[in-house]
């Protein structure tokens, strides 16, 4: 099984990238005000905040919303472009297409790894005091996003940053069921504090996913048993290991009445 604490470990953040985070929140929660005094409050757009925060982490004000080769780029700097994704990578297909050849992309993926949730009455704007999750994200979802821009991830100039953080989140309670929570309205999620930062440029950086379990020679797996040792639901275990496959980390070695068998790559097994 993966383990968390190593995870955080090896990819955990300095104490200065993690003062940089919480200054580029502060810039965007100063800059978001005006448009919550207006509003009544918490925001309404969902991920808005992260997104701009994490453009400030990555670029200057002067280097965000840069026109090239057509489209707008969330930033652009010397060491190149990126381009902050929540979800929907596929809609990013066009844009890639024009600046792939000329410049380096890198896609950022927001991941809250621990969440705490506060409940909006959307009648009285009463907030509710915050609860954390007993939940944590992997960044398994990166996955179901990279299929939708797989004929590019092996591209030479793209490469993708998962940014893992704690979040102050926002809902409505305007769901169904008894306490209106099911399918609620997110409002806002306010980062607090960055944990790690994940790069992924070459296959190898993707054996972050792989359980340790299955790091061993000759180990097969099918994506049953990859999804209880990630602690994912099996649909997601199948686009990764779908991913992970053309990525050429893994590889399948036959078909059984429970689906696909595989294997670690022999070059990667450690």
């Amino acid at each position: 099984m993966i383990n968390d604490n190593s995870f955080l470990n090896q990819y955990a953040v300095m104490d200065d990238e993690k003062e940089r985070f919480t200054e580029a929140v502060r810039l965007a929660l100063d800059r978001f005000n005006k448009y919550r005094e207006k509003s009544g409050g918490i925001g309404t757009l969902a991920e808005k905040t992260i997104h701009a925060a994490l453009k400030n982490y990555f670029a200057d004000e002067q280097y965000q919303e840069v026109r090239v080769n057509g489209f707008v780029a969330d930033a652009m700097t010397p060491d190149g472009i990126f381009e902050v994704q929540t979800r929907n990578f596929y809609t990013q297909r066009r844009k890639l297409e024009a600046l792939l050849p000329e410049h380096k992309v890198c896609m950022v993926y927001p991941v809250r790894y621990r969440r705490t949730i506060s409940w909006i009455d959307p009648a009285t704007g009463e907030i509710s005091k915050g609860r954390k999750s007993p939940k944590t994200d992997r960044g398994y979802g990166i996955f179901r996003e990279l299929y939708g821009v797989k004929d590019y991830i092996l591209h030479k100039n793209l490469n993708f940053c998962i940014m893992y953080f704690v979040s102050d989140e926002y809902k409505y309670l305007d769901g169904f069921g008894e306490h209106k929570k099911i399918r609620a309205t997110r409002a806002d999620g306010i980062p607090t504090e960055l944990i790690a930062e994940v790069n992924l440029c070459v296959p190898e950086d993707y054996l972050l996913f792989i359980p340790d379990e299955f790091k061993k020679m000759g180990r097969e797996f099918n994506s049953l048993s990859f999804s209880r040792l990630a602690r994912i639901d099996r649909e997601t275990a199948q686009t990764a290991l779908l991913i992970l496959t053309y990525l050429g980390v893994t590889e399948q070695t036959g078909k059984l009445r429970t689906g696909i068998v595989y294997k670690l790559k022999d070059e990667f097994v450690r």
